[in-house]
């Protein structure tokens, strides 16, 4: 697991994954790399995916800590049906999110923005389509925020 820091004019995309191969039989990345996030309001991962079969998937989960111990996985909350003089409940489950490739080729695509929510961040990646075949992916970071 590393670290690394990102000074606030730095408007480059580090890599929090370099390309390499998933790991095997559809695990999430073993030891992903810690981002700090201090100052920052907003990530938003800048993904490249190259299948190695027809029905390839790439997954991946984000978490925060505020000490490197602990971790919390983003959620999604699931609007209900709106019934009118009856109180709603809204569901709320740990998010994971899954591309799918369409082609044989390699494919960029950005995940949606993550709302800092505390000191630390990580994203951890898995293959989730042909899981006897994984894929390559790389991850880069772009950070908004201001300190």
């Amino acid at each position: 697991m590393s670290t690394f820091f990102i000074p606030p004019s730095d408007t480059s995309q580090p890599f929090v994954r370099p390309s390499s191969v998933l790991p095997a039989a559809g695990a999430y990345d073993p030891s992903p790399t810690i981002i700090p996030c201090e100052g920052q309001t907003e990530l938003v991962f800048m993904i490249t995916y190259l299948r190695a079969a027809v029905g390839g998937s790439v997954s991946f989960k984000v978490e925060f800590s505020d000490d490197k111990v602990t971790w919390f996985q983003t959620s999604h909350l699931g609007a209900p049906t709106f019934t009118a003089a009856v109180d709603s409940v809204f569901g709320l489950q740990r998010a994971e999110v899954k591309y799918t490739s369409t082609s044989a080729s390699q494919e960029n695509f950005m995940s949606p923005s993550f709302t800092v929510a505390a000191r630390w961040a990580r994203i951890s990646c898995k293959e989730s389509g042909v899981i006897g075949s994984a894929g390559t992916v790389s991850v880069r970071l772009q950070q908004r925020g201001s300190y």
